[in-house]
């Protein structure tokens, strides 16, 4: 019998083809997750505006304080006005506590997300949603500080925790056990302070007048305020206020941030006159720098000009009071744009054009604080129409 030539399956020309493809395509996944490896990670996304809620559930809000209403009702009613104060963009998250001592859950009840404002509204409205346990408001508060540890999504942002309680607390924590997380937040990793920090607000609903005092204790150690309400009414200008100060906080930032730009420019007209050129480039990118940092801030006067929960005088002042950071941005904007020119006539060594150049600088400078002015006026004029309303 002749013998058959039996030609290996591994050498055919089909096999060979189809081993090619198999070994590209794994070669192409391989080097995919080599670059993966080496690609770093999209930074989180950042939101000017930063708030969480820490809200009372425990058995003492089942308490009635006024016209028929509990102490939850009330609560109720002040995170209604809260999210009305919202604007589009704002970043929330919900943090509720009540319950056993031992608990010591940290994730919010809600995360952070622009999409929280219809999630809270059901969350506190559900019927199943009732009183419970004891008041664990110092963990809560604690932990509600944690929530602001990412430094990427929250360094050099606007950052608020409005604490609404009907209770003190009834575990064994002190507030002193929150003061070096508020610390950890407040200075850079050199011990110095930054420059925008956490803003802690406590309502305080149907507490007596020692329940009171001790939360006013607690705003003072921690650099916050504490307000109190005991009807519905209360509640409103309670929660007016503490938005009031969120407008007032932006505006200052604006203000504070413009006017260390605007001091560095003096020594980088010094070093232009010496003809320093190299240190007049550097300030001046020190300068463009610190006045960016001022577009955060401004970005919430722009949207606090118009909320659901605004009357409509403050809505006039809140207008106002844009319309004068606006202006001074304008102004300092114009300052660093004739420094820039001055540097570059300097180099030039066109002395004439210079001396023109000087002249306006100075002329703009001088509207610039006239502008300040006007705003620092509207914020004090803001305090006052607060305290009469």
């Amino acid at each position: 019998m002749p013998k058959r030539t039996i030609l290996s399956f591994v050498k055919q020309p089909w096999f060979i083809a189809l081993t090619a493809v198999v070994g590209l395509a794994g070669g192409l996944v391989g080097i995919a997750n080599g670059i993966k490896q080496f690609r770093k990670a999209d930074p989180p996304v950042r939101f000017s505006q930063n708030t969480e809620i820490v809200f009372d559930r425990s058995d003492g809000m089942k308490r009635v304080v006024a016209a028929g209403k509990t102490k939850l009702d009330l609560a109720r009613d002040a995170v209604d006005l809260i999210l009305r104060n919202q604007i589009l963009g704002d970043n929330l998250a919900f943090r509720d506590f009540g319950g056993s001592c031992q608990d010591d859950r940290t994730p919010p009840t809600l995360s952070f997300s622009q999409e929280n404002t219809p999630r809270i509204r059901q969350k506190i409205q559900d019927k199943a949603y009732v009183p419970n346990g004891k008041a664990n408001l110092i963990a809560a508060v604690r932990h509600a500080i944690t929530d602001f540890a990412d430094k990427e999504r929250f360094d050099g942002v606007d950052k608020r925790i409005i604490v609404i309680t009907g209770s003190l607390d009834e575990c064994t924590d002190r507030i002193a056990d929150v003061i070096p997380k508020l610390n950890e937040l407040a200075e850079d990793g050199n011990g110095k302070r930054k420059g925008i920090v956490l803003d802690l607000n406590f309502i305080g609903i149907g507490l007596d007048a020692a329940a009171k005092l001790e939360f006013d204790g607690y705003a003072e150690r921690t650099g916050g305020s504490a307000h109190f309400a005991d009807t519905a009414e209360e509640i409103r200008n309670v929660v007016e206020i503490v938005e009031v100060a969120r407008v007032k906080r932006s505006a200052t930032a604006v203000s504070g941030i413009l006017k260390v730009s605007a001091e560095r420019l003096s020594p980088v007209i010094t070093s232009i006159r010496a003809k320093n050129y190299a240190a007049a480039e550097q300030g001046l990118e020190q300068v463009r720098i610190e006045f960016a940092g001022s577009e955060v801030p401004f970005q919430d006067l722009v949207k606090r000009q118009t909320s659901d929960g605004l009357s409509a005088q403050l809505t006039a002042h809140y207008r106002r009071i844009y319309q004068a950071a606006n202006k001074s941005r304008d102004l300092q904007s114009q300052v660093i744009s004739l420094t820039e020119t001055m540097l570059s006539q300097g180099k030039s060594a066109d002395e004439r054009a210079m001396s023109v150049t000087i002249d306006k600088y100075e002329d703009v400078r001088a509207a610039y604080n006239k502008s300040d002015d006007e705003l620092q006026a509207l914020l004090k004029q803001l305090d006052a129409l607060v305290r009469v309303r």
